[in-house]
């Protein structure tokens, strides 16, 4: 896999949340963990993935005849 580290939130990206008194605060997201990239040796494919906090690994891969490969990966 050749992977990049890519951010695919827009320029106008926020994260807000709901306070007790029904309000809305602004929190701060954490950073970007979204990779995007092509299997190597197969041309016309392409992956993306995730790298959640917890150690998950969320992946998927498309390949030009539709064929669809998905991985849900975790370390302890």
């Amino acid at each position: 896999m050749d992977f990049t580290l890519t951010s695919i939130r827009s320029s106008n990206f926020s994260v807000i949340v709901q306070n007790s008194g029904g309000g809305f605060d602004t929190h701060t997201a954490a950073a970007p963990a979204t990779y995007l990239g092509t299997p190597v040796g197969y041309p016309g494919a392409l992956a993306c993935a995730t790298l959640k906090a917890n150690g998950t690994l969320l992946a998927r891969i498309m390949f030009e005849d539709a064929t669809t490969w998905r991985a849900n990966l975790s370390w302890s």
